[in-house]
């Protein structure tokens, strides 16, 4: 998992184990490059889960993340 550069999630819902899984992901894959969360249809753009991945992805400036939502991109960390 080291040499991971790129990861794309679907259905994320922002659940405690997901949001764990992302964590770990980042602090593992050292040469990750790209995350793509692709929300699940129920969680709301203006849910908590935004907020807790753009907390998450403060301490990996290096990942660039898009986040989407019914296919369009509703927030880009780059």
């Amino acid at each position: 998992m080291i040499d991971l550069k790129e990861v794309e999630i679907q259905r994320f819902r922002g659940q405690d184990h997901e949001v764990d899984l992302l964590k770990v992901l980042l602090r593992c894959a050292t040469e990750l490059e790209r995350v793509t969360l692709r929300f699940s249809r129920k969680v709301s753009s203006s849910d908590s889960v935004c907020m807790k991945i753009v907390g998450i992805l403060e301490d990996y400036p290096s990942v660039k993340c898009n986040v989407y939502q019914y296919g369009k991109l509703i927030f880009m960390h780059e």
